[in-house]
């Protein structure tokens, strides 16, 4: 990805700082979600029921569409080994984050509950120049004793094509205060022009949002470092005039938004995350891409993107796209 501006042309990379997690003792599975219902069912008592909470990412924190197919897998490999299930529902509480929830202790949610155990789950994902994995972790939390059961990390491959699960973001657990405060949330659709672009290809971003509010526009690389390409020097962080936006704007002769293609990967997974905000957001160290390499610490990780937005009153709207010499139909494979 490269923002070209007249009189400039080297490339921009959106390379940098790589996100790896390392779990020790993280085991290959071809069927995690059954590998655990396995364990977990020798640990349980007779007549004890399971609930099964979010799988999120713990990185961000986001509940996302990914998350929730390990859920759903999870419940069906439970209930397949007869083991008895709480019917799904989301908990009131995780049960690891119960300050994000505001709850002096987990004596309400103990007593909410109708099940005697609570299994969770967070993944992380990681990059490498062979492509992409999921480490993932499921923890069973039996609630009278307090105890943990089982804890559990599967290393999982998967595909360009699984990869948009990651950004069908349903939620984020560090801002449910916010919408249990009853803060209607800020009016957000975002689009590309393309899903799936050729090396060179221009991209396009179109915003409807409100007048007023702070829009920002990163951008994720395959190795999940992160740039900020709006607001930029050319155009200064202040409240949007009109409800609608697009990014580049048209009419500036010489300003493009370039794609490039990520070394080593064809193709490659990359997104735009498109963020209105009602204040100024506060951290500013976000670097902007002017047709130079931002290499090493330059560039930012994910989770501090993430971090920007657990207190504040945001919306966001994630932009997938695949970039590769692979995409000739424009579309994500």
């Amino acid at each position: 990805m490269r923002v070209s501006w007249a009189g400039f042309a080297a490339r921009v990379l959106g390379t940098a700082v790589l996100l790896l997690v390392f779990f020790a003792g993280a085991v290959r599975a071809g069927d995690p979600a059954g590998d655990f219902a396995r364990r977990i069912k020798k640990r349980l008592h007779p007549g004890e029921r399971v609930a099964v909470s979010y799988v999120y990412d713990g990185e961000t924190g986001d509940i996302t569409a990914y998350g929730n197919r390990w859920r759903d897998r999870l419940v069906s490999a439970l209930t397949e080994r007869r083991i008895r299930v709480v019917p799904r529902q989301d908990l009131a509480l995780l049960v690891e984050d119960l300050e994000t929830f505001g709850e002096g202790s987990p004596e309400g949610l103990w007593k909410r509950l109708e099940a005697q155990v609570v299994i969770v789950g967070r993944y992380y994902r990681r990059f490498s120049k062979d492509g992409y994995q999921v480490e993932i972790c499921f923890k069973a939390l039996r609630t009278n004793p307090k105890e943990i059961l089982l804890s559990r990390t599967y290393r999982v491959e998967f595909t360009p094509g699984e990869m948009p699960l990651l950004t069908m973001v349903r939620g984020n657990i560090y801002r449910r205060r916010l919408k249990r405060l009853g803060q209607k949330p800020l009016p957000l659709t975002a689009r590309l022009n393309k899903t799936c672009f050729l090396p060179g290809e221009e991209a396009r971003i179109t915003v409807e949002t409100k007048p007023g509010v702070y829009l920002y526009i990163f951008n994720i690389a395959a190795d999940l470092s992160v740039t900020r390409i709006y607001p930029n020097r050319y155009f200064r962080e202040r409240p949007l005039p009109s409800g609608r936006f697009e990014f580049p704007p048209r009419g500036i002769r010489g300003l493009s938004l370039v794609i490039g293609a990520y070394p080593g990967l064809d193709p490659a997974y990359e997104s735009f995350r498109v963020v209105a905000s009602r204040r100024p957001l506060k951290d500013e160290a976000f670097p902007v891409p002017e047709n130079r390499a931002l290499i090493g610490g330059r560039a930012r990780k994910l989770s501090e993107l993430s971090r920007l937005f657990e207190s504040g009153e945001v919306s966001v709207v994630e932009l997938p796209y695949l970039v590769g010499k692979t995409c000739r139909a424009g579309e994500l494979r």
